[in-house]
C-alpha cells in the first residue's frame, strides 16, 4: 500500500518540478523584457526640469545693447515719494507700466523688470506669482511682461496689469529691477544713473503719471522700484519703493526675501 502511494506521488512531484522550471523561465523572460522597456523609457525621457536655470538663464542672445535714451519727460519727472491714488474703487481696465533707465559706462548693464504679486502679509505664495522674461504672465494672467529690452529697445521694458483679473489674494504688486549676471560681471545698481516709469491707461492712451524711481542701495544687484497696493475701499494706490534691495540678482533669492523658500514645489 505504501509503495503504491509512492508510485502515485512520483508523477505529481515530477509535474510540479517541471512547472516550477517553466515559471522561472517565464519570470526571467518577463524580467528581461521589463528591463529593456525601462531602458527605452529612460532613453526617450527628457531630463528633469531645472527650476534654478528657469529663473536665472535667458535662452536667447541680445539683439542690441543700444537704445534711444530716455524721453525728456521721464528725465524731468519728479520722484515718487508718497502714496498716490491710481484707480478708484470699482475701476478696472489695463494699465501699462513703461520702465526706462540709462546706465553709466561699458559694458552696458542688462536690467530686467520682475513683477511679483504679494498677499496681504507681503508674502509671495507660489513661484507662479511672478511675471518676468522666462514667464511672461503670472498664474492669474493679470500681469504680463511685454518683452526683454535686449530683444527690443535697450533700456526700456513694460508690464501690463489687467486690474479686473487681479486675484483676491493679491493685495500688492511690486515691480523690481534686477541686473542680469550682475555678480559674474561685477555690476550693481549704482551703474544705473536714472530710472523712471510712465503709467498709461491702455484703453485711451491717457498718461496717469510719470515718476523718477530712485534706487535706495546703489551696491545692490536688485531692488524694488515701485508698487501698487489695494486699499481698504477697493481702490488701487501707487506707492514708492519700500527700500527693499537685494545683494543677489537671482529671482529665487528675491523669492526667499518674500517668504517663499520651498519654491520648487
Amino acid at each position: 500500500h505504501k509503495k503504491g502511494r509512492s508510485r502515485q506521488l512520483r508523477p505529481i512531484h515530477h509535474r510540479r518540478m517541471k512547472s516550477t522550471k517553466k515559471d522561472e523561465c517565464s519570470y526571467s523572460i518577463s524580467n528581461a523584457i521589463r528591463t529593456l522597456a525601462m531602458e527605452e523609457i529612460r532613453k526617450s525621457t527628457a531630463p528633469g526640469f531645472n527650476h534654478s536655470k528657469f529663473f536665472s538663464i535667458k535662452h536667447y542672445l541680445p539683439v542690441s545693447t543700444e537704445g534711444k535714451g530716455m524721453d525728456r519727460e521721464l528725465l524731468e519727472a519728479e520722484s515718487l515719494h508718497q502714496k498716490t491714488r491710481l484707480l478708484n474703487a470699482g475701476e478696472s481696465g489695463k494699465i501699462l507700466f513703461r520702465f526706462s533707465w540709462q546706465a553709466n559706462g561699458e559694458p552696458a548693464v542688462d536690467g530686467d523688470i520682475l513683477t511679483l504679486l504679494l498677499n496681504e502679509e507681503e508674502k509671495l505664495l507660489r513661484r507662479y506669482d511672478i511675471a518676468f522674461y522666462n514667464q511672461k504672465k503670472d498664474r492669474s494672467q493679470a500681469v504680463e511682461f511685454l518683452g526683454d529690452d535686449i530683444l527690443n529697445e535697450y533700456g526700456r521694458e513694460a508690464v501690463r496689469v489687467d486690474v479686473g483679473k487681479i486675484p483676491e489674494y493679491c493685495h500688492e504688486i511690486a515691480f523690481h529691477m534686477a541686473l542680469y549676471r550682475a555678480g559674474e560681471l561685477a555690476q550693481n545698481l549704482g551703474m544705473v544713473n536714472h530710472a523712471a516709469a510712465e503709467i498709461v491707461r491702455e484703453e485711451d492712451g491717457a498718461v496717469l503719471g510719470r515718476y523718477a524711481l530712485p534706487i535706495a542701495d546703489p551696491n545692490a544687484q536688485a531692488a524694488v522700484l515701485m508698487r501698487i497696493c489695494r486699499a481698504e475701499d477697493g481702490s488701487w494706490m501707487l506707492l514708492p519703493s519700500d527700500g527693499r534691495s537685494f545683494e543677489d540678482w537671482h529671482a529665487t533669492e528675491i523669492f526667499a526675501a518674500y517668504g517663499l523658500k520651498r519654491w520648487k514645489e
